[in-house]
Formats: structure tokens, C-alpha cells, sequence
């Protein structure tokens, strides 16, 4: 799991290091971190950094959960996001993620310095094949107006969003534990 759902850019490359904790030490059952960077093509000066916390299995019932946030310096744009799934022993399976993307007013017109801001839930299956991760995922970006001042309940803030889809495919330069 991890932000590459949230990668900016029809194509890019990602770039990434992860670890998992040693058996030894009790967590067998999957907590870890992965560090990584999108540089979507042909966006370059966009590129996303991703820092990612996978939670041991046994914290949250047996399933398969974490926590990340994406961050774009070139856009000031933050993106925590929680991921919740249901993988087998392989690392193949379902999950969904929620994220909210929190940015600057574009419109410089914000009275209440909220910034903008959008709701970015998603949904995803991976397939683990050795040293070959591919997923396809399918997300909707709900963006929030937040243009109206405060106190001005017949001000309309009408939502924007738009669904994406796609496909990404992880190598990884050794097999997983």
C-alpha cells in the first residue's frame, strides 16, 4: 500500500526505499515505512514526496493498515491519508484510502484563511508477483470551495471533483520477507 495512488501526472517515475521491522522483535505481522518521491512526466517541477506507516496486523484486527502523507513543496500541498485493506500472505488484495489534500487559496479571496482543500478517497487491488507489485486503483478528488466568508449562511459553495483511474507497477530490487 502507500501513496501511489495519489501521484500526480498520468505517467511519472517513482522512487522509493522501504523497511519492515525483524521478526525477532515481535512484529512479524507487518509494521513498516516506506519513504518515497513521484516525479510525474511531463510535470517535473511537481514532484511529490510520500512517507508512509504500515501498522502491525494485530493493531487493527488481522487487517492491513496505515497512515502517509504526501507532500508537493512546489504547490505547498499536503496530503495525510489513512489506507485500510484486506491483503493475503502475499501482499495481494484490496484496500481503500482517504485523503485530504490541503492547500493554499488559489483565489486569494479566502476570508476565512482555510486554505482549499479536497476529499480524496479511493479504492484499490495489487497483485504481488515476486518481485512485481501491479495495481490498479480508481479515486475521486472532491474539492471544497472555501470562498464564502463566515457568518453568510446563503453563500454557495458549490463542489468540484473529478475521477481518476490508473495503473502502477513497483520493481523491487529484492523479495519482500
Amino acid at each position: 500500500m502507500g501513496g501511489a495512488a495519489y501521484a500526480y501526472g498520468p505517467v511519472g517515475v517513482n522512487l522509493g526505499y522501504g523497511w519492515t521491522s525483524d521478526p525477532s522483535e515481535g512484529f512479524s505481522e507487518g509494521f513498516g515505512a516506506r519513504v518515497g518521491l513521484h516525479v510525474p512526466v511531463p510535470f517535473v517541477v511537481a514532484a511529490q514526496t510520500d512517507f508512509y506507516v504500515q501498522l502491525p496486523r494485530r493493531a487493527v484486527l488481522g487487517l492491513d493498515a496505515g497512515v502517509g502523507m504526501a507532500w508537493v513543496p512546489v504547490m505547498t500541498t499536503v496530503l495525510p491519508y489513512a489506507q485500510l485493506g484486506a491483503l493475503d500472505a502475499s501482499g495481494s488484495g484490496f484496500y481503500g484510502t482517504y485523503g485530504f489534500m490541503i492547500g493554499p487559496d488559489p483565489t486569494n479571496v479566502n476570508y476565512s484563511g482555510r486554505g482549499g482543500g479536497a476529499d480524496v478517497p479511493g479504492i484499490a487491488f495489487q497483485k504481488v508477483n515476486g518481485r512485481t507489485t501491479t495495481s490498479g486503483f480508481v479515486m475521486a478528488i472532491i474539492a471544497r470551495d472555501r470562498r464564502c466568508p463566515e457568518g453568510f449562511p446563503d453563500c454557495d459553495r458549490p463542489d468540484n471533483w473529478a475521477v481518476a483511474s490508473g495503473m502502477a507497477i513497483e520493481f523491487r530490487h529484492r523479495k519482500p520477507r
